[in-house]
């Protein structure tokens, strides 16, 4: 691969990572007409995209458009067990814990109903799968 190569591709992911931010923004933004107290977390060595005291939410954003690669579903998962152990750090309040994400068939695999194994494991840890319409031209940049 030639220099050149190699800058245009971290340009391109450099700029996808910005649109990606701007989407996860946006969520957090609907996610937070509920509750304006909504913010992202860091510490005990976890990461949340969102989080609300007030009803009592940890959340992890999702921002893909279409149907997911194994690696992405594989990310998803490890997000969702993040989710849980936040919820166990908060106990004794009882936290719901969301995955969001920004398009139905990237959510597909994720949501009862789907058949897929991974929707099984989400119900039973209780976690809600939500999808988030974003502006189409945020969509379109995705």
């Amino acid at each position: 691969m030639t220099p050149r190569k190699t800058a245009k591709s971290k340009a391109r992911n450099q700029s996808t990572s910005l649109i990606r931010t701007k989407v996860e923004r946006h969520i957090a933004k609907e996610l937070d007409k509920k509750d304006k107290s909504g913010r992202r977390i860091e510490g005990l060595g976890i990461r949340l995209d969102w989080t609300s005291e007030k009803l009592n939410t940890v959340c992890e954003i999702y921002a893909r458009i279409g149907a997911l690669k194994p690696g992405q579903v594989n990310k998803v998962m490890k997000d969702a067990l993040r989710l849980v152990y936040a919820a166990k750090l908060r106990q004794p309040k009882k936290t719901k814990c969301v995955l969001a994400f920004c398009d139905r068939e990237a959510a597909d695999p994720f949501q009862d109903g789907s058949g897929k194994w991974m929707a099984t494991v989400l119900k039973s840890l209780d976690i809600k799968v939500k999808v988030v319409e974003i502006p189409p031209m945020l969509r379109r940049d995705l």
